[in-house]
């Protein structure tokens, strides 16, 4: 009796679910052979090249499924959790769109969009987007998950944790819900309970989740994993049917796992591996560190930005003192810097956003510096500033701790001559391993490699010393070895460059009621301690390629 492709395809599934993904590969490619254009075929492996971190592969399946069936709703719902799931949030949009024509009442879909236009910060559209998802689905728990994520992207981490619990009130195995729960708790500085949620997150969820569950836990710093744990984890991180972003974690929790135990050569080999297979995967979905363009970018900002750029072009822009920015490399203390500050009553910390992108964007298609768009860049400074006054009003300042804005500073001179910007500097070689020791799952390329470590440390380093000697607004360094070594001296030193009285819960940022969503959130919920400065010493037998980079000094 002959076996029918629906059969067979059946099969192919059943591999898929049970980790035998060659298996499942193969059976595609005999329904395949005998009709080319089978779109469950190519729709399976997509789903397939998904799990093995093949992004551009994934990509391409589900687009010719779609190609051959428009209607198809779960790939588009597929492509789309492909492009987000590899940074690419704004492309992800039209893949969801394309699910909703198909089926307009796809809750996953309308959970899923809400989720995104969030990470976007587009929070209207995030709102609506959860609002029909929960008007299709009222006793759904995935609404409630999405309602909560909105809020935690809104630094609004109580009410998120709120819409958590509510969701497992729904669905007590909404495993997902208890991981949400768990990094709003973490944002809060409740690290008992997040560690328990995301106890409870690896014991429910499916092991192709596991690694995330640990990267986790292991972030509390409440925990160690036994060795039943460890060894679990040493099978994920070696397991190549095992989708690649749960390998990845795997590797990054035992690193930390073994680095809190002083287990320095073992967590340094768990951390290489996982970052070896993160860039490997990052260069599979068109995301390569490429230091000669690094280096050409701030050769034509420093050409661009000099004193002269902004001595005719004193009268542009909106001169409230409203906006402060915090640049620098990531892990140079700058979240230490934000909480500190953000301590103060007057002051009001935003975390990290978009808008000053967002502006560039804008004003891309005419250049901001031209006489002629004078009105142009006033109209979107002003605007930003109303939006900044609408956030809190109450506020004399208000802190953007996007990093990346060093970049953007020749144009945020231009846009706010009133605005304040603060430099993070951290010894080279501490920097450059806490990078590497970080999972950025979206940006920051360079941390992959710690020759590309050294690289971006020099070349940013070489923007913020020109941008110190040449930008007409007010502009502090802070060292972290300084700071962390004379806590009240330098945060004395940081309110007064912020043209405030001194208050003294600035050096109780650790108890501050704020949220904090970045890598540095355990960090700073702990009073001030130094044992990070030198770390580099634990594994200084490993960074031969870091500091070659840091010795010839080029950076390329």
């Amino acid at each position: 009796m002959e076996v029918t492709s629906d059969e067979r395809l059946k099969t192919g599934i059943r591999h898929q679910q049970a980790g035998r993904l060659a298996e499942a590969e193969q059976v595609c490619r005999e329904i395949l052979q005998a009709s080319p254009n089978d779109p469950n075929a190519l729709h399976l492996l997509g789903v397939l090249a998904g799990q093995r971190g093949q992004t551009d592969e994934a990509i391409a399946a589900y687009r010719q499924a779609i190609l051959v069936k428009p209607d198809f709703a779960a790939a588009y719902f597929n492509l789309g959790q492909t492009l987000s799931g590899a940074g690419r949030l704004a492309e992800s949009l039209p893949a969801f769109a394309g699910a909703l024509r198909a089926k307009p009442d796809y809750v996953e879909v309308h959970v899923r969009m809400a989720i995104v236009l969030a990470q976007l910060q587009r929070f209207d559209e995030a709102r609506a987007a959860q609002a029909r998802a929960a008007e299709l689905a009222p006793h759904s728990a995935g609404p409630l998950e999405a309602l909560g994520e909105i809020m935690l992207r809104e630094h609004r981490a109580a009410d998120a944790a709120e819409q958590f619990r509510k969701a497992l009130e729904i669905d007590p195995k909404q495993y997902t819900a208890l991981n949400s729960l768990g990094n709003a708790l973490l944002s809060q500085g409740k690290f008992e309970e997040a560690a328990t949620c995301f106890r409870q997150f690896v014991e429910q969820c499916p092991e192709s989740e596991l690694g995330m569950g640990y990267v986790n836990l292991a972030s509390t710093g409440r925990v160690a994993a036994d060795q039943k744990e460890q060894q679990r984890l040493m099978a994920v991180l070696g397991e190549p049917n095992s989708p690649a972003d749960n390998r990845v974690a795997a590797g990054f929790a035992l690193g930390k796992f073994f680095d809190d135990s002083g287990r320095f050569d073992e967590a340094f080999a768990c951390y290489t591996q996982a970052n070896a297979l993160w860039k490997q995967i990052r260069a599979g979905a068109g995301d390569r560190y490429r230091p000669e363009l690094i280096r050409r970018n701030i050769d034509h900002l420093i050409a661009q930005f000099d004193r002269n750029f902004f001595e005719t072009r004193r009268d542009y822009g909106e001169p409230s003192e409203l906006p402060v920015f915090i640049v620098g490399m990531p892990r140079s203390g700058s979240t230490l810097v934000h909480q500190i500050a953000a301590s103060h009553p007057q002051v009001h910390g935003l975390g990290e956003g978009t808008d000053v992108y967002q502006i560039a964007k804008a004003l891309k298609q005419n250049d901001p510096a031209s006489r002629s768009n004078v009105e142009a860049v006033r109209a979107a400074a002003k605007e930003h500033v109303q939006q900044l006054r609408a956030i809190n009003g109450e506020a004399s300042r208000i802190i953007d701790k996007t990093l990346s804005n060093v970049h953007w500073l020749g144009l945020i001179s231009l846009l706010f001559p009133g605005a304040r910007v603060i430099c993070c500097r951290r010894e080279a070689r501490d920097t450059c391993l806490s990078c590497y020791f970080q999972w950025f799952s979206q940006g920051n390329t360079f941390s992959f490699d710690l020759a590309h470590c050294g690289t971006e440390y020099l070349q940013i380093n070489r923007l913020m010393d020109h941008w110190l000697g040449s930008l007409p607004i007010r502009m502090l360094e802070v060292q972290y070895e300084t700071l962390v070594a004379d806590l009240e001296g330098q945060s004395r030193r940081l309110i007064d460059f912020l043209g405030l009285p001194w208050h003294p819960g600035c050096i109780e940022f650790h108890r501050a009621k704020t949220t904090v969503l970045t890598p540095s959130m355990w960090q700073v919920r702990q009073p001030i301690y130094q044992s990070s400065v030198g770390r580099w010493r634990h594994y200084q037998r490993h960074l031969g390629p870091l500091m070659e980079v840091l010795t010839n000094g080029t950076g390329t």
